[in-house]
């Protein structure tokens, strides 16, 4: 139990759905062989709950001060600082080794996402706003690195399925960061993307715009000859409800609203995912 929370297993186990569902997107539901699955799911789980461990390290007080995360192991000394370094660097070693067994290129992107979470998103959250642009990134690299596992280069496909992961970010965190406004604030950090990191009309503005740049990616996947006019209507069935949803932000701008967004896109990513497995055409 201890272990499932330093590593935030169901954010890990996330990590490690979109990069299976990226691999079986680019290569078709047979392309990963039983070994070649343990190898990316291992990797993935051990990479994803090392950052996330290095991130609970270094917001060991911080976490103190949060009610959703005042539990966490490191912050209640459950875990000692020796132990939970022991623990990450024993797991990101062989996290990094299985993928490396797949894909060298997999296991160098996983390195990057690595330190840009724990290193780089994870202090920059007390500075500025821009954090959650830098930690979209590494959120967005594990269906990147399951297409790599398989292809062993970084294809057009697989990168427009960086882009879905990565705008879809924008609104998912701002609409955690709205309704977890008062916890954040009390850890200082400043994820709302205003000067003032208030919730108001421009944060609600702006989770809609980005909720609207999922439809022209879904036309590039369609003009490009990866979904066929079917396909293009499925995925943007999703797209619309996410569209909608902000919209309703921007036009309430209340907490209930943000609540309502943030749980369908908790639900959008692994439905789009699951979609384009079936829809995408080889």
């Amino acid at each position: 139990m201890v272990l499932a929370e330093l590593f935030k297993l169901r954010l890990s186990l996330l990590v490690v759905f979109s990069s299976v569902m990226g691999a079986i997107i680019v290569g078709g539901l047979s392309v990963l062989s039983f070994f070649e699955f343990v190898l990316l799911f291992s990797g993935g789980l051990l990479t994803s709950g090392s950052g996330s461990a290095v991130n609970q390290l270094l917001e060991k007080d911080t976490d103190k001060l949060m009610a959703r995360t005042k539990g966490r192991p490191l912050a209640t000394d459950t875990m000692g600082v020796s132990s939970a370094l022991l623990i990450i660097g024993i797991s990101l070693c062989l996290g990094l080794l299985a993928l490396y067994l797949l894909s060298p290129l997999a296991a160098i992107i996983s390195t990057l996402a690595w330190i840009l979470y724990g290193f780089v998103y994870t202090p920059m959250k007390k500075m500025s706003p821009f954090a959650v642009f830098v930690g979209a990134i590494p959120g967005a690299l594990p269906v990147l690195i399951g297409s790599v596992a398989v292809e062993g280069h970084i294809s057009f496909l697989a990168f427009i399925l960086f882009a879905i992961q990565f705008i879809w970010q924008f609104p998912h965190f701002w609409a955690i960061a709205w309704v977890a406004d008062s916890d954040y604030k009390r850890a200082g950090f400043k994820l709302l993307p205003n000067v003032n990191s208030t919730k108001d009309e421009s944060v609600a503005w702006q989770c809609f715009v980005y909720s609207l740049l999922l439809v022209p990616v879904s036309l590039v996947l369609w003009y490009n000859g990866f979904l066929s006019l079917v396909g293009l209507s499925v995925f943007n069935m999703f797209n619309v409800a996410y569209i909608f949803y902000s919209w309703q932000l921007y036009s309430h701008v209340t907490d209930d609203a943000a609540k309502k967004l943030m749980f369908y896109s908790f639900l959008y990513l692994p439905l789009v995912l699951l979609s384009l497995s079936f829809l995408i055409i080889e």
